[in-house]
């Protein structure tokens, strides 16, 4: 197979990967035929395939809320409509997107600190987004879906850029700061683009031009092809099939590790800096798919012969700064009551619904052993896919968007609870 290919060739940059050393890395990894099985570790030259029979930690954890960010009623400040997403600074300030008004700062204990955006389409202000993130000097990098750009804002002064990739299909993880640079996930391809399959990683410099890029690896399409070639072709790279089928994921963290992984089974694949590659295995049964299940959801998208009978194993990787890696899990859809009044036209008085909330992230060290599992509460509103809200792990503390009985949106402070053995 190809190493990963960078366009165009990248210079060395301190504190960021070197686009050798992920060929390298990733080379490596899809290079080599070893597998573990069950419990244990097999070293490949600079692969290390770590698998997992077990969790070390038994039973599922589970987040108990600790702080909220957002009151029940007041003015435009405190008060939030819609967040989709959100990013925690240096100091524990959250940072987040509310798509009725702009993007505020609260405090670490709650409190509403102030704007840095309005909404609006003009210099200094935003609109409809789908990504956030704070650098380590409180500098906001947020993905400006309305207004076409990529946009900082640094002690107020704004920058601005387009790159464009005409969808955003990630939330967490879509901007992501490497030390002082910022890494965008384009889930389309780039206008006037071709040869890409699917999403890639821009590298954007000080100006926020595209300096260079990561597209993924060949050999991780193999059983994760491209779905539609016309919405791929026209700006999309993932539709109505996606909870279905599997399909290539990639993540950055801050720390510069790159994930790469076809959740066609219980794998991925970790590129470190130095170009050593980690690949994790755990076992864990694929979700099989109900009866009806698919048309519910997604309307008649596929043939009999070619409906799947198992859900894809993961839908999302994050790589959090402590180095633990949380994997959101396919999880089943939910059997909804239809109104009475849609009945007739349902032709059902059920259907099902893609779960929102009450699923379960599996967790990993740094080194690839399964920790355990983490069960997200009802009230949080997240699927593992961007129809739903992001969130944000920070070691064993998550901050989430939630609704109340009301239906009145916050964000929440939890801390993860793990069972004792």
């Amino acid at each position: 197979m190809r190493p990963a290919k960078w366009a165009p060739r990248p210079s060395v940059h301190s504190t960021v990967l070197a686009g050798t050393m992920i060929a390298a890395g990733v080379f490596a990894a899809c290079g080599t035929d070893a597998r573990a099985r069950g419990e244990g570790v097999v070293q490949r030259g600079d692969t290390t395939i770590v698998g997992s029979e077990s969790p070390a930690v038994s039973g599922e954890a589970t987040m108990e809320r600790v702080a909220v960010f957002g009151v029940f009623e007041g003015d435009s400040g405190p008060t939030l409509n819609s967040v989709w997403v959100h990013d925690v600074g240096p100091s524990g300030a959250l940072y987040l997107m509310d798509g009725n008004t702009g993007l505020k700062r609260f405090e670490s204990d709650g409190a509403f600190g102030d704007w840095l955006a309005r909404i609006g389409p003009g210099p200094g202000e935003v609109r409809n987004g789908r990504a956030l993130t704070v650098r380590q000097d409180g500098t906001v990098a947020y993905w400006d879906l309305g207004n076409d750009r990529i946009a900082t804002f640094d002690d107020g002064e704004f920058n601005s850029t387009r790159v464009g990739a005409r969808r955003v299909q990630y939330t967490e993880g879509a901007l992501t700061w490497v030390g002082d640079t910022l890494w965008a996930i384009a889930a389309s391809p780039l206008v006037g683009s071709v040869g890409s399959e699917g999403p890639r990683l821009l590298r954007l410099d000080s100006r926020l031009a595209i300096h260079d890029s990561i597209t993924v690896p060949r050999e991780y399409f193999r059983d994760c092809p491209t779905l539609s070639e016309s919405r791929f072709r026209t700006g999309f790279w993932e539709d109505q099939r996606d909870p279905w089928v599997p399909k290539v994921r990639i993540s950055i963290g801050s720390d510069g590790r790159v994930v790469f992984g076809c959740p066609a089974t219980f794998e991925f694949d970790v590129v470190h800096p130095d170009g050593s590659v980690l690949r994790v295995r755990w076992n864990r049964q694929p979700i099989p798919v109900q009866d009806s299940e698919i048309s519910d959801v997604s309307g008649p998208i596929f043939t009999l012969s070619e409906q799947p009978s198992h859900r894809p194993a993961y839908s999302r990787v994050i790589l959090e700064p402590s180095g633990r890696m949380w994997v959101w899990l396919s999880q089943p859809s939910v059997l909804t009551p239809v109104r009475e009044e849609f009945i007739p036209l349902a032709g059902k008085s059920e259907v099902y619904r893609l779960r929102s909330g009450d699923g379960v992230f599996d967790v990993f060290e740094a080194d690839g052993r399964w920790v355990g599992s983490v069960r997200i509460p009802p009230e949080v509103k997240y699927s593992g896919h961007p129809t739903e809200p992001a969130l944000v792990v920070r070691g064993d503390t998550v901050w989430a968007a939630f609704e109340d009985e009301f239906e009145v949106q916050y964000v929440g402070k939890y801390v993860v609870r793990w069972p004792l053995d």
